[in-house]
């Protein structure tokens, strides 16, 4: 299932999903920038509840990227890293290389 925030994940587990799905904000086609997202400042947080629920999130970098946001992924590449998402989907060849 999406889960948009940590709030909207905790209602995809309460409702039985095993796993969902989030992209942070910065490289999410879905992301409308306002509200209690998923950023760097939380990804950990969102994967340590998964986590003590024995549950998964799949973190996405679904954005078609440009030079800047590449740039900004170098900057927040360990944060992804530190937090251990179960799985990472990316959609853009550029953001894998």
């Amino acid at each position: 299932m999406p889960a948009g925030s940590i709030e909207k994940m905790k209602y995809a587990f309460s409702y039985g999903a095993d796993a969902v799905y989030l992209g942070l904000v910065d490289f999410s086609l879905r992301a409308l920038r306002k509200g209690e997202l998923i950023d760097e400042t939380n990804l950990k947080t969102a994967v340590d509840i998964a986590n003590s629920l024995n549950k998964k999130v799949y973190c996405t970098l679904n954005i078609f990227a440009c030079d800047s946001d590449i740039d900004k992924l170098y900057k927040t590449i360990d944060i992804i890293k530190d937090a251990k998402p179960h799985a990472i989907i990316i959609s853009d060849f550029g953001i894998y290389r």
